[in-house]
């Protein structure tokens, strides 16, 4: 051991360089002697010894030389020493040092090792925040899964600091759990406030405002008998509504029906006060849809909220934020009075079974009853096929085809030609239809407003009298 100290002192203080690592490479051996004299030589001089102590050290696998070992490096060497590592815990414990020295890829690499969600995201994060690019995409991942509540409860906050869509997310959280002011000052007040993304939502903002008339054009105005206004209750709402308008008008299937679209406008979510379960019948605040009703003309409303289960009443369609294309013309044929082809609820069935007649429907005891046929617009001849509809009463639904429809299972069945045209037909003649102003009526007839109640029904009074 004497003999090998003096040769690397000697060499350390005047050997030659350019023998050094042979000589070295001669006199030690990989003992914990020999690791010893390198780990003083690399202390004597880190640029001449330290490559042949640390291939010695990873070779030996040493838990005390490997400590020893990140003592004398950088942060940069600490890591690809704790990636060398075979211990598991001892990897942990050199990227745990490091990442608490803010070293960003130690920080990542244990967020992929780490079995616990906070601490995963928390190192994440951190490694995003120095600038890693893997971070900050594993991030993006895992923004995109709908069940990581975690993420957006708890961490989406500073997320919002990383990236223009973190801040987008959040600033839509904001929106509905504080309110849209909350939401639009913090996008003002960020740092990416000034980024064409922001810019843009703001201007989108400002444009779909309720009271903002600069950008609506009134569908009422148009020639159709259907004027649709969509009211929705968030930005992802607001998203989804444009995208159905734009779906219906690129619909070849209906480019002669009487229906135009006013554009969508945004209410607060706490002001519209939807009813927001999954599991029940959507329904709002109808003194918000009066408030917009007072500002806006228009005759059906397609109002977009948070959760709940779609349906029309009276001139007011409701949907719930996951509802696609399909389910919105299922819906809207229901503005036509178009009845649905399933089973109905007892109390819903006795309601329509006892009518004679639908749109898309006829009812009686039995097929024998039906003498005439009941769909003249048809021209080709009708084949009545019993529907579910009356399913729990003593009546039977026929249909005028054969194929099961849309009106039973909207993802499923077909719109039959006959149906396109008996929804024409229906829409053509306003007093075949059920306009929001019965809606509106009813509501102020329940808030003893006997004036404001007459108002709307003289509204819908007026509106029977006009066809397209």
């Amino acid at each position: 051991m004497k003999f090998i100290t003096v040769i690397l002192l000697s060499i350390m203080i005047g050997g030659a360089a350019c023998t050094y690592p042979q000589q070295l490479l001669t006199n030690v051996g990989n003992t914990r002697q020999s690791l010893s004299a390198l780990y003083l030589a690399t202390k004597q001089d880190k640029q001449r010894a330290y490559g042949l102590f640390l291939d010695t050290v990873i070779a030996q696998q040493d838990k005390y030389w490997i400590i020893k070992a990140a003592s004398l490096s950088t942060i940069d060497e600490i890591f690809d020493l704790a990636m060398a590592a075979d211990a598991t815990h001892l990897k942990i414990e050199l990227l745990t040092d490091n990442a608490r020295n803010g070293h960003g890829a130690s920080q990542f690499q244990l967020a992929l090792m780490s079995k616990r969600p906070d601490t995963r995201i928390r190192w994440l994060i951190e490694s995003a925040e120095q600038g890693n690019k893997q971070a900050l995409e594993a991030l993006r991942e895992l923004q995109k899964l709908d069940g990581d509540t975690l993420l957006k409860t708890t961490w989406l906050p500073q997320l919002a600091k990383l990236e223009v869509s973190f801040l987008i997310e959040y600033a839509k959280g904001v929106w509905r759990e504080k309110s849209p002011s909350h939401a639009i000052d913090m996008l003002r007040q960020s740092h990416f406030h000034q980024t064409k993304t922001v810019q843009s939502l703001l201007q989108n903002i400002e444009a779909h405002r309720l009271g903002n008339g600069s950008t609506n054009h009134l569908a009422a105005e148009q020639d159709c008998n259907i004027a649709v206004q969509f009211i929705s209750d968030s930005l992802n709402s607001l998203d989804k509504a444009k995208q159905l308008s734009q779906q219906y008008r690129q619909d070849k299937r209906f480019e002669d029906h009487s229906v135009c679209f006013n554009a969508p406008i945004w209410i607060a979510p706490q002001r519209l006060n939807c009813s927001n379960e999954s599991s029940q019948r959507l329904s709002c605040d109808m003194a918000a849809i009066f408030d917009v009703a007072d500002k806006i003309s228009f005759t059906h409303a397609v109002v977009i909220a948070q959760n709940g289960v779609a349906n029309v009443h009276n001139g007011i369609m409701y949907l719930d934020k996951h509802d696609d294309y399909l389910v919105f013309l299922h819906e809207f044929a229901h503005f036509a009075g178009f009845v649905d082809e399933y089973p109905l609820p007892s109390e819903l069935a006795e309601n329509f079974c006892h009518r004679d007649k639908a749109p898309n429907l006829v009812f009686a005891n039995n097929q024998a009853e039906i003498i005439e046929n009941p769909f003249p617009s048809l021209v080709s001849p009708v084949t009545l096929t019993k529907a579910r509809t009356c399913q729990l009463t003593s009546r039977i639904a026929f249909k005028p085809v054969t194929q099961m429809t849309f009106m039973e299972y909207h993802d499923a069945g077909e719109i039959p030609d006959a149906y396109l045209h008996i929804w024409k037909q229906v829409l053509d003649e306003t007093k075949l239809l059920t306009p929001v102003f019965v809606n509106l009526a009813q509501w102020f007839e329940s808030q003893n407003d006997q004036q404001q109640a007459q108002y709307w029904w003289n509204k819908y009074y007026q509106y029977q009298q006009t066809s397209s």
